[in-house]
């Protein structure tokens, strides 16, 4: 027959408090494996909600190109309206196209050099890149442009309206 363990425990004891550390440790590792599951989804989760929002805005700002300057299905207002929103969102081809509509004075917008500045301004900063880097580099080179062209427009009616005012002066 098998010798008692001292206080007449059988052995059970230390059997239990083994088993106990076991499960301890498995509990543990459990919990640090949900944790790391939990950390992936949330990093997987965040992953795709930033490609979600770039193929929101992306389709958003192509749609909206689409509908101002193409046939047979032209709806110019609606189109302005979803290229607005997209570069609103960030998206470099809607911020371009608004600040060379605004330029041009095209697709109903009206002709505002600074509006168009600003809208060029803004490309290189977005988020959302559908742009070659010529065109990227033209937008930043049209805010430098426009303010030399308001300069010169500026000084030219400036010196029509001295003109002006001395053909006045003589009459």
């Amino acid at each position: 027959t098998a010798a008692a363990a001292p206080g007449g425990s059988g052995g059970c004891l230390p059997a239990a408090a083994d088993e106990t550390a076991a499960a301890d440790e498995t509990t543990a590792a459990a919990l640090a494996a949900e944790a790391a599951v939990r950390r992936r989804a949330e990093e997987e989760r965040a992953a795709a909600s930033q490609l979600l929002a770039y193929a929101y805005t992306s389709g958003m700002a192509r749609a909206g190109v689409s509908l101002v300057q193409r046939q047979p299905v032209r709806d110019a207002c609606f189109g302005i309206d979803l290229v607005s929103k997209a570069a609103s969102m960030g998206s470099d081809l809607a911020s371009y196209s608004l600040g060379q509509w605004h330029e041009e004075g095209s697709h109903g917008l009206p002709h505002d050099l600074a509006e168009a500045k600003f809208w060029y301004s803004t490309v290189p900063a977005c988020a959302t890149r559908h742009l070659d880097a010529s065109l990227v580099r033209r937008a930043a080179a049209r805010v430098g442009e426009i303010d030399t062209e308001a300069a010169a427009w500026a000084s030219a009616e400036a010196a029509a309206n001295a003109a002006i005012d001395e053909a006045l002066a003589g009459i």
